[in-house]
C-alpha cells in the first residue's frame, strides 16, 4: 500500500516546474502575439515550399531542360546567400514588424505576377528567373528579421521554448 503523499514531498514535485509539453510549447500557449506570428510563418513557409515546387516545375515545362529548372533554383538561392547579411543589419536597424509586412507584400506582390502571366498566357522563362531572385532577396531578410524579432514577443522564461518552435517549423 502506498504511503499517502505529505505536504513535504507536494511541494517537491510542484519545485520541479513545469511539464515537458509547457517546456516545448509553452511560448505557443502563453502569448498570443507569438502565436500569431508563429502561425503565420508556418503559411509562409508553406507558400515558400510550395512556390519554389511550382516555379521549377513551370520552369521544366517552359524549357523542356533540367539545367532551366536548376537555374531557376540558383536564381533563388544565391541571392539568399549573399543577401543574408544585409538582411540581418536591415533587422537590426528597422523595425521588424514593417519590415516582416513589407517582405510579404513582395512575395505577394510576386506571386501574383506570376499567376497573371500565367493565366494570360505570357510567362516566359526569364520572368521566373528574375523573380526567383526577387524571393531569394526577399528571402534573405526575412529569415533574420523573423528570428531576431521572437525575443522582443516572449517573455524571457519563454524564449528558449519560442526559438526551438521557430526553427523547428
Amino acid at each position: 500500500m502506498a504511503a499517502p503523499v505529505t505536504t513535504a514531498k507536494a511541494a517537491e514535485v510542484a519545485d520541479k516546474g513545469p511539464g515537458a509539453m509547457q517546456r516545448v510549447f509553452g511560448a505557443l500557449g502563453d502569448n498570443p502575439h507569438y502565436r500569431s506570428y508563429w502561425f503565420g510563418n508556418q503559411a509562409n513557409t508553406l507558400v515558400m515550399q510550395m512556390q519554389q515546387v511550382a516555379n521549377g516545375y513551370l520552369a521544366y515545362t517552359l524549357t523542356d531542360s533540367a539545367a532551366a529548372l536548376g537555374v531557376v533554383a540558383f536564381a533563388q538561392s544565391a541571392p539568399m546567400l549573399v543577401f543574408s547579411p544585409l538582411g540581418g543589419v536591415l533587422a537590426d536597424r528597422l523595425e521588424k514588424r514593417g519590415l516582416l509586412l513589407w517582405m510579404q507584400g513582395l512575395q505577394c506582390l510576386i506571386s501574383l505576377t506570376i499567376g497573371v502571366l500565367v493565366a494570360l498566357n505570357r510567362i516566359e522563362y526569364w520572368h521566373l528567373v528574375v523573380t526567383a531572385a526577387i524571393q531569394g532577396m526577399s528571402f534573405a531578410i526575412m529569415v533574420p528579421t523573423r528570428q531576431s524579432w521572437i525575443p522582443q514577443l516572449v517573455p524571457r522564461h519563454d524564449l528558449t521554448s519560442a526559438l526551438a518552435l521557430n526553427n523547428a517549423a
